[in-house]
């Protein structure tokens, strides 16, 4: 219990911070509160953002790499390259072709890393801590004081600021702070 009530202490003591994001991330009220009270005391550079939606384009991009490494190789068997030849003169034109459903799924992975971040993007430009998820509703009580106290502690709003005052700020910090972490 004290450990969660002095996250700020311990995040605003740490060096950097690793964020493994997936689109949820966005909508959890303690996963903003860590975020928020890291940046502005590290700032965004000190910030790593793995998404988990680059695994998998990652297990799309790692095999279509090493297929054209291999359709190369091939291609360059002087056996293989006479009878391609009588195909497609041009053994460019063959490894163009053969290219083609590899581009097509790199194509499809970075369509999709770009989607997936205009939609953390949005999530982060619409939040609201009381839209925000908490695991255990219990907790949300904690995390608003928490949030509020951390607001205060940071001058972020005055020291006779009202919890509801400080929360809205906080709202305002995510908003500004996290996009430049994220993008």
């Amino acid at each position: 219990q004290q450990g969660i009530e002095h996250l700020d202490v311990f995040l605003q003591l740490s060096d950097k911070m690793l964020v493994v994001y997936s689109e949820l991330y966005t909508k959890k009220l303690w996963t903003m509160y860590e975020l928020a009270t890291f940046l502005p005391k590290r700032g965004p550079r000190r910030l790593v953002v793995l998404p988990t939606f680059l695994i998998r384009c990652t297990i799309v991009a790692v095999p279509v790499l090493m297929l054209h490494c291999v359709w190369v190789q091939v291609l360059l068997v002087p056996k293989v390259q006479a009878h391609s030849e009588r195909l497609l003169p041009d053994a460019r034109l063959a490894i163009g072709i053969l290219d083609l459903p590899l581009l097509l799924a790199v194509t499809w992975a970075f369509r999709s890393w770009a989607k997936a971040e205009r939609q953390m993007l949005k999530n982060i430009r619409t939040f609201h801590y009381g839209d925000a998820n908490c695991l255990k509703e219990s907790d949300r009580i904690m995390v608003y004081a928490n949030i509020a106290r951390y607001m205060r502690d940071t001058k972020a709003v005055t020291a006779a600021a009202t919890d509801e005052d400080a929360l809205l700020a906080f709202n305002e910090l995510v908003k500004t702070e996290v996009p430049m972490a994220v993008t």
